[in-house]
């Protein structure tokens, strides 16, 4: 009996872990695993292999163009993989994903606010390679997963937004020694704090 795709990504995420740890290079396959994590988080229907210029249909079928980010050694997100404007779609997703391939976020953009930012000027990135970096899509778009949090399940299990890192104990327990230890220099915790508890924090990578 053909295994699932879900046991498929499992196996491929461990090697792509392995293969990091080995050589200091990632194995490649971080597009894939974020079109599928998108897929079966928000009910997307993937497309086939090499549609262009986008890669599943939303519920109510819009060309949805996904993105891959996995967070660098150093926690920081980086930029944008080089999107497609010259080709058709509607929406562009960005889903982020922790250093062991899990899920963190996933961001949605329209194609009017993506062009509208890669076309201004000053920045070869952004004009020629078609790229930008995640603070900056994330102000453009809007956060798909996970939505808002709510009181009421505030002890669900928390990531760090900076480096991926998921907190092992009640909701947020050990933020602020992680913080003061790992981000200080990015947003004192005083600052930050309210943010992150409210989901407003925004990376600064």
């Amino acid at each position: 009996m053909p295994r699932s795709e879900k046991d498929i990504l499992k196996d491929v995420k461990s090697l792509a872990i392995e293969y990091y740890e080995l050589t200091g290079k990632p194995l490649g396959v971080t597009g894939e695993i974020a079109e599928y994590m998108a897929a079966e988080t928000l009910g997307l229907t993937l497309c086939e292999a090499r549609s262009e210029g986008y890669d599943a249909y939303g519920a109510d079928g819009q060309k949805i163009q996904i993105k891959g980010r996995r967070v660098g050694p150093s926690g920081k997100w980086g930029r944008v993989p080089s999107i497609h404007t010259n080709k058709e779609f509607d929406t562009v997703q960005l889903v982020l994903i922790d250093k062991d391939h899990n899920l963190v976020e996933i961001w949605e953009a329209t194609r009017a606010d993506v062009i509208e930012a890669l076309d201004k000027p000053g920045s070869k990135s952004r004009n020629e390679r078609r790229s930008m970096a995640v603070p900056q899509f994330k102000r453009i778009g809007k956060r798909l997963h996970p939505k808002e949090p709510n009181a009421s399940i505030d002890s669900e299990k928390k990531t760090c937004p900076e480096c991926g890192h998921v907190f092992k104990g009640n909701g947020w327990d050990g933020i602020d020694a992680h913080w003061r230890s790992k981000h200080e220099d990015i947003m004192p915790y005083e600052e930050a704090w309210p943010l992150l508890k409210s989901g407003r924090y925004s990376s600064a990578s």
